[in-house]
C-alpha cells in the first residue's frame, strides 16, 4: 500500500535508485499463491522499531509453499522460525541480510530445507491449530472472567 508514509518513502526510495522497472507494489493482493509460485526467496526484512510482527501471516505463507525464506530476528518472527535458525538475520544489518542471501543462493537447489519448512508449518500454524489455540485462549478467559 503506497498511501501510507511508509509506503510513499518506499516507492520515493525507489524513484531515487531508478528501480522502478525491477521493483513492483502490487497493493493489497488476494490470491498471493501467484506471487509465491513464482518466488525463489522471501525476504522479511522488519527492523526492530516502530510497528512490529506479531504472526506475520506472509512468513506462513512462504513457509507452506516451500520458498526458501530470510526474515529479521525479531520477536514474532524468532517465535516462528526458532528451529530454523539459519532463516534469521540480525535486523537492520545490511552485511549480516547479504551474507545470508548469498549463502542461501549457493545452494538454492536444495530443497531438504523447504520440504522441512512445509512440515513445520503445517505442523504448527494450520488453520485447525490456530482457531483450537484460539479457543483455548478464550476459553481460558471466560473461565477467569465468571469465577
Amino acid at each position: 500500500d503506497k498511501d501510507n508514509k511508509y509506503g510513499k518513502n518506499l516507492d520515493n526510495k525507489v524513484r531515487r535508485l531508478n528501480s522502478k522497472n525491477r521493483i513492483y507494489f502490487t497493493g493489497k493482493v488476494q490470491n498471493t499463491f501467484d506471487y509465491y509460485s513464482i518466488a525463489d526467496i522471501f525476504v522479511l526484512p522488519t527492523l526492530n522499531k516502530g510497528r512490529k510482527e506479531g504472526c506475520p501471516v506472509s512468513l506462513l505463507e512462504a513457509m507452506a509453499c516451500g520458498i526458501k525464506i530470510l526474515a529479521s530476528n525479531i520477536s514474532g518472527i524468532n517465535d516462528i522460525l526458532d528451529p530454523f535458525q539459519d532463516c534469521l538475520f540480525d535486523s537492520g544489518d545490511v552485511i549480516d541480510l547479504i551474507n545470508k542471501l548469498d549463502q542461501l543462493l549457493q545452494g538454492i537447489e536444495n530443497s531438504e530445507e523447504n520440504i522441512e519448512l512445509i512440515k513445520y508449518v503445517t505442523k504448527y500454524y494450520c488453520i485447525n491449530q490456530e482457531v483450537k489455540l484460539h479457543d483455548e485462549v478464550y476459553q481460558k478467559l471466560l473461565v477467569w472472567i465468571y469465577s
